[in-house]
């Protein structure tokens, strides 16, 4: 088994706020590893009152034989009268995985959501993320990635590679 990690390449759907235009992910894309505590400068924030929802396409990992567990990491926090809940999603399979919540707290760190199963070269290719927010309060996130689990293909090797795959 390998472990590789992958990084927001490019905006899906964007309806938070970032502090600066687009493209949003760029904002989240530090490359930075948890525990280390990424650029809280730039970030991607909501504030309003309804749900709304972020998607990132996510570089990937090529010579990919099984992919066995996906952690998706986010480095936020939350706030205001009505805290918000941040919850994370992957796209895998053809489908989005059930949405779990960050529990952020008032104070920037680090959460993780782990999804395991058994996806392929081509699930991994499709990969996207994404971060919704509920609740009146606010959700700001600084930094995302996922941390890949995963058995190369016979004979190769692995590098990590922009995806530009949008839905």
């Amino acid at each position: 088994m390998a472990t590789g990690y992958v990084d927001p390449s490019g905006d899906d759907t964007q309806v938070w706020n970032a502090p600066t235009a687009t493209p949003v992910y760029t904002e989240i894309d530090d490359g930075i590893r948890q525990p280390t505590a990424p650029n809280t400068a730039d970030y991607d924030r909501d504030a309003g009152a309804t749900e709304k929802i972020d998607i990132f396409d996510m570089d990937t990992i090529t010579n990919v034989d099984e992919v066995t567990q996906v952690k998706l990491w986010a480095y936020g926090k939350i706030g205001g009268l009505d805290p918000a809940e941040c919850h994370g999603d992957v796209y895998l399979n053809g489908s989005w995985t059930s949405l779990t919540d960050f529990v952020f707290t008032t104070s920037y760190a680090w959460k993780s959501i782990t999804y395991n199963g058994s996806w392929t070269q081509a699930d991994l290719d499709a990969l996207q993320v994404k971060l919704r927010k509920i609740n009146t309060g606010f959700a700001e996130v600084a930094a995302v990635y996922c941390e890949v689990t995963y058995t190369a293909a016979a004979g190769h090797g692995s590098r990590i590679v922009a995806s530009a795959i949008h839905r």
